[in-house]
Order: C-alpha cells, then sequence, then structure tokens
C-alpha cells in the first residue's frame, strides 16, 4: 500500500523504484519518498514462485554525519544501511507488472512489545516473468534508517497481487506479531470504552482461508469458535467433515482470528461465536 492524498492505496506496479497506484481510472505514478506499508493479504495471484539462490545481505553501516541530526545520534552511531537481494526466480505461470517488496524491520520487535509494528519497505521493479524460465534478479535499496538489529523478509507481486512463493512464510512471524500488537492495544481501548458494560464478541481480523477450489463445499456448514477473554480463539469446532488437509487449514486460519471479547459487566468472559463457512 502506498499513502496518496492522506489515504492507503493498494499498488498495481512498480516503475524502477517508485510504485504505481489508479486513480480517477488511470495509472499513477508516485514520485518521491512515498510512504509504503504492507498487510497480510487474502487471497493470492494465480500461480506460485520460486526464489532459489535467495540472498538478503549487507546493511552495511554508515555513519551519522554532519548533514544528519547528529544531536540524536552519538558520533559513529549506526543509523543504518544498503541491503543487497538477489534471487532467482522461476514461476508455474506468465506474471506481468511484477515487483519485490523488500520489509526490513527491527528484530527485536518479535520479541518485545514496546517495539512499535513499523517496518521500512523498498520495492523494485521487475521484468515479466514467463513460466519455467528462471529469471536472475539483484539489486541494491536505498539505505535504511535504524538504530536495532534488523530483519528482513521479501514479497513478490504481480499487478499489485501477492504471489504465493516458497519463501512467502518467512513473513508470517512479522505479521503475525503485528498484528497482535495492534489487537492487544484494540481490546485495551474497547474495555476503557465500556466500562461496566456489557457487549457482545466483535470481530477484529478475519482472513479466510486460502482453498485452491471451494467446489463441493456443503453450504450450510458452520464453525462454533470459543473466544477466550482476551480476543484469541481457544477452539474451533466443525459441524461438517471435510477432508483432512481442508479441515486443517479452517482450523489453523479461524484458530488465528482476533476478536474484541465479550464484556459482561465490563469485565471481559469467555464466549462462543458461530460463523458461517463461506469462503
Amino acid at each position: 500500500m502506498a499513502e496518496h492524498d492522506g489515504k492507503p492505496q493498494a499498488v498495481v506496479a512498480v516503475e524502477k523504484e517508485e510504485p504505481c497506484i489508479i486513480a480517477g481510472g488511470r495509472r499513477l505514478r508516485l514520485r518521491g519518498n512515498i510512504p509504503l506499508t504492507t498487510e497480510r493479504v487474502e487471497r493470492y495471484a494465480a500461480g506460485t514462485a520460486t526464489l532459489d539462490a535467495m540472498r538478503v545481505e549487507g546493511l552495511q553501516l554508515i555513519s551519522a554525519a554532519s548533514e544528519l541530526d547528529v544531536d540524536k545520534f552519538t558520533p559513529g552511531a549506526t543509523i543504518g544501511g544498503y541491503v543487497e537481494f538477489s534471487a532467482t526466480i522461476t514461476t508455474t505461470s506468465d506474471l506481468a507488472d511484477c515487483y519485490v517488496a523488500l520489509v526490513v524491520f527491527e528484530s527485536a520487535f518479535l520479541k518485545d512489545d514496546t517495539h512499535p509494528p513499523k517496518a521500512q519497505i523498498r520495492v523494485r521493479q521487475l521484468p515479466d516473468l514467463l513460466a519455467g524460465r528462471p529469471t536472475p534478479v539483484k539489486f541494491s535499496t536505498s539505505p535504511f534508517l535504524g538504530r536495532e538489529k534488523t530483519s528482513a523478509f521479501v514479497l513478490l507481486f504481480s499487478a499489485g497481487r501477492e504471489v504465493r512463493t516458497n519463501v512467502s512464510s518467512l513473513g508470517d512471524q512479522y505479521f503475525y506479531r503485528r498484528e497482535r500488537v495492534i489487537h492487544a492495544a484494540a481490546v485495551r481501548h474497547w474495555l476503557e470504552q465500556n466500562p461496566g458494560a456489557s457487549r457482545p464478541a466483535q470481530p477484529l481480523l478475519l482472513m479466510p482461508p486460502q482453498f485452491a477450489s471451494t467446489e463441493g463445499f456443503p453450504a450450510d456448514a458452520t464453525a462454533d469458535l470459543t473466544i477466550t477473554p482476551d480476543g484469541t480463539v481457544l477452539h474451533v469446532s466443525l459441524d461438517r467433515t471435510f477432508t483432512p488437509s481442508t479441515e486443517e487449514n479452517i482450523l489453523r486460519t479461524l484458530g488465528a482470528w482476533l476478536f474484541l471479547p465479550k464484556i459482561k459487566g465490563g469485565a471481559p468472559v469467555l464466549t462462543h461465536v458461530l460463523v458461517p463457512l463461506r469462503f
């Protein structure tokens, strides 16, 4: 996502290192230092890709210089660095308007809730990727700013939709932590805004399971979710039988859903929520 006119807009392509969005029915290239964000996607693009011999290395340290705000840094303090990225990408289908997003964040965020769930993102245009044809990719980014140890992951996109790759899971830990930090803050606000009140549980993050096909799914299937006082899912019970892999997918995905908990007399309590399985 790229910020434009104060609102987040979906990035549909990248020209060199600059994101493009659709504005007024036309593709608009955003120039300059545009704030970028990334979210966990609900649906992937058609086809998959494999990134072989992938290397994300560098963060070659640079030091505070006189033209920077050195009052915020001790002399010679680390404030960022460059990242070198290289990989060979092979796809299962032809992909156009391709780009990669390199997401760098402070490693401490994975363990310390006091670190904000922010990331610095660099995007880079790729050539069209042809099915079955290995395409080598190599580039270095502009500097990342920060004083802490960093971690990184890579996302691949085609025409604005994320392509599932063999390294997509590298970002899962980041998204998992980010969602839970945001959720915890939302629950605190929910309780503060409803002192002494009684309220039903409210959905906050409901990512649907991803299936190759939902053909043959029973139309009236439901799931019973047990929601804890902290708004997480304790247990999922299905009222229909699915294939083992499909059932595992449903249980895993619904088990990661997040809610604002049910409140009774101002206190969060355990509750159950019935969810129709329409994906």
